[in-house]
């Protein structure tokens, strides 16, 4: 998809997370201002986050940066590591126009494809399994 959901789950950020967090953000303000969207649990120096919100500030720091691009919306449909070249060769397509296909160059490349990665099966790696972990959400209005 070329958009992200505004859904998902809420998790805790503890104090150790927001130190690493704050190594990624080049602004201070970026910080704190996704950490005033949270709720701060008395008594555990944490703050409860919706996950969106923190995907968010993370994107809008990602944006500061212009050595670092995102492409959404596209499949991977091969890449290639050249090892001679110190870089990495992708073809993509547009999931909404197949046709539309597009070759991109990268030094690292990271595919945030899901639990089903079609990245990892091109990779041969072992696919994913169930954690036998069931955890149920909901909302409450």
């Amino acid at each position: 998809r070329a958009t992200w959901l505004q859904k998902g789950s809420a998790f805790g950020l503890a104090a150790n997370a927001r130190k690493a967090l704050k190594e990624l953000f080049h602004d201070p303000g970026s910080m704190d201002k996704m950490i005033s969207k949270g709720i701060l649990v008395q008594g555990m120096d944490s703050y409860l986050m919706v996950w969106g919100n923190v995907r968010d500030g993370l994107l809008e720091e990602v944006a500061k940066c212009p050595n670092i691009s995102i492409h959404m919306g596209k499949t991977i449909s091969s890449f290639d590591d050249v090892s001679n070249k110190s870089k990495i060769e992708v073809v993509v397509k547009d999931v909404e126009d197949e046709t539309k296909v597009e070759k991109l160059d990268a030094v690292l490349l990271i595919a945030a494809d899901g639990v089903y990665s079609s990245t990892r099966t091109m990779l041969d790696l072992e696919s994913s399994k169930f954690a036998t972990v069931t955890k149920w959400r909901g909302g409450l209005t």
